[in-house]
Formats: C-alpha cells, structure tokens, sequence
C-alpha cells in the first residue's frame, strides 16, 4: 500500500511510503487509492493531492439497566430499562486526485543539492562507530 503524508514538506514535495496493507495508518498519512497510484508514481514527491473530508454517520445504541441480585450478591437478573440512540459522524480523509506539482518541481530543482548521505555511514554513525565517512 502507497502512503503519502497530506501536509507537504516545506520545500512543497510530498513524504511517501510502502507499507504492508495490514498496518494501522499513522495520523497525517494517507492511502493512496488504487486507481491514483500509478499517476502518484509518475509523479512523486512533487505532487498535488486533492483531498475530501468524508463524513461517515454511525449510531449505536446504550442501554439503562436494572439489575437484581439474590441474598448472596449474585446478579439474578438485568433488566434493560431504557435504550437511547446516541448518533455520531465519523470524519475521514480521502484522496481523490492527484496532479503533478511542478512549481514545487522547478523550485527543487534550483536549489542546491545537499551530499548524498551513505547509508552505512549513517547506520554505523548511530551505532557510535566512526568511519572515513568515503562513499565509494
């Protein structure tokens, strides 16, 4: 599953991931939709999404009880009394479109790009172990 988080970075590209689709979605991220996710390829991170706010009416019902219970304290019988319908909306967020930013694009582009970290480099460094620090 293609995650992209909704707000963009501040040079106005876009955070994106794969993730198994059995993960639960951290706050800000959202799934991309099936049908979206070979234009999001094309065109990541320089993207505009368009996003809806879907809202999602749900009830349940709670219940007033009447509970009795015998000479040892033993619950006997519960009795519903009263049944109240509570309503709620459950807000999410949804893509709906996805476009190619190439303001953000242009503007990357002529800014000056930062070293390439080397990833073992990197991964040693957290571990406390310097190194040459020498990509190859």
């Amino acid at each position: 599953m293609l995650l992209i988080k909704a707000e963009p970075n501040s040079n106005s590209t876009h955070s994106n991931q794969y993730c198994q689709s059995n993960v639960p979605i951290l706050d800000g991220w959202l799934p991309v939709p099936a049908h979206l996710q070979e234009t999001a390829m094309q065109y990541l991170p320089f993207v505009k999404l368009t996003i809806e706010e879907v809202q999602i009416p749900y009830s349940f019902e709670e219940h007033e009880y009447e509970e009795e219970y015998d000479e040892n304290g033993n619950l006997v019988e519960n009795t519903i009394i009263n049944t109240t319908v509570k309503e709620h909306v459950f807000i999410e967020h949804r893509i709906t479109n996805i476009e190619d930013n190439q303001e953000a694009r242009e503007k990357w582009e002529q800014e000056p790009a930062e070293e390439p970290i080397n990833t073992a480099d990197f991964i040693l460094g957290l571990m406390g172990i310097e190194t040459g620090g020498e990509a190859e």
